[in-house]
């Protein structure tokens, strides 16, 4: 009896990590991967965050055995997730780690999930330095699997003390993002009776569920390039719109200016609103209802942001 009669392949697993992933990371074989942190920016402080896919890894997966839709978007969800969460200390992202574990290896989701990876991780000009690929025959049933990253940023610049009279503006989302999606799969497979039967009624939309998060990185960019001061950020994920509330100071409130039930992707809020039997206000307390990133700021100077944005509120004195 040896290892590989246990379940665990380290061979196949050495192979995957060296034909996959040394495409794109010169640090394989180290114990530890070491990061270059000069970044011209503000301060020297280090932000980190770690995060994951959640339950839209198994809806993800489910579809890809019906039709063969790749599991690219997971790897790229991952990213966002990790970085998205570090913009929101107003950093600049400068490395990112990945962490793959499932019962037994298949070689087409793992190379699927890193190449995600690898393309947001170049669109953020950032390395992954490397990470774990775990095979834990017993904690997974078949064909399952969980991701997760790590990530590192540098401060760009302090946040700025938030004040009555900031205004609080709403950047788009791409769809669902990878929150909610425990809820989703109830519903498909309460109201639809699986996911057969959602794509029979409505074809197309679970590619439209698993549409990659968006990154914000270029969004806060275009915030510091104009020199808008920024006094708070929130990655808009579980919880909603009540995100917002935890970077807003004791003593301060968001006066909301809501025109819109949804401000991006209205088909798929709609879809599960009607499926789901949530109110407005319910929905924009657990999905991001079309805005994927909220930022507090002092200032709107520069006509070149109109198309960037959407005024969402501003900040008010509790009474």
């Amino acid at each position: 009896m040896n290892y590989k009669d246990s379940g665990v392949n380290t061979e196949l697993a050495e192979n995957l990590v060296k034909k996959h992933v040394s495409k794109f990371l010169n640090q394989i074989g180290k114990f530890a991967a070491s990061v270059d942190t000069y970044v011209r920016a503000h301060s020297s402080d280090l932000v980190a965050s770690v995060d994951g896919v959640g339950t839209k890894v198994l809806l993800a997966k489910q579809y890809k055995e019906l039709t063969n839709y790749s599991l690219n978007n997971i790897g790229k969800d991952c990213v966002a997730m990790v970085m998205n969460d570090i913009a929101c200390e107003n950093a600049k992202p400068i490395m990112f780690m990945d962490y793959f574990a499932t019962g037994k290896l298949d070689e087409s989701d793992y190379q699927e999930v890193l190449s995600g990876m690898h393309e947001y991780c170049e669109q953020l000009h950032i390395p992954i330095l490397g990470g774990e690929t775990a095979e834990l025959p017993g904690m997974f049933v078949e064909g399952a699997f969980d991701v997760c990253g790590f990530g590192l940023g540098i401060r760009w610049d302090n946040i700025v003390q938030m004040k009555e009279g900031d205004v609080v503006i709403g950047f788009e989302s791409s769809g669902v993002h990878s929150n909610g999606f425990s809820l989703i799969r109830k519903i498909i497979d309460e109201e639809y009776g699986g996911l057969l039967g959602l794509i029979d009624h409505h074809p197309g939309l679970t590619e439209k569920l698993l549409r990659s998060t968006k990154l914000y990185e270029y969004n806060i960019d275009v915030l510091r390039r104009y020199d808008i001061p920024i006094s708070g950020i929130a990655h808009i994920t579980g919880g909603g719109f009540s995100n917002i509330h935890r970077v807003i100071p004791e003593g301060l409130a968001v006066s909301w200016n809501l025109e819109e039930d949804y401000y991006n992707c209205r088909d798929i809020f709609e879809w599960i609103r009607s499926n789901s039997g949530l109110t407005i206000e319910e929905m924009r307390n657990t999905f991001n209802c079309g805005i994927g990133m909220m930022a507090v700021v002092q200032e709107l100077t520069a006509d070149e942001l109109s198309e960037e944005f959407i005024v969402l509120g501003e900040i008010v004195k509790c009474t």
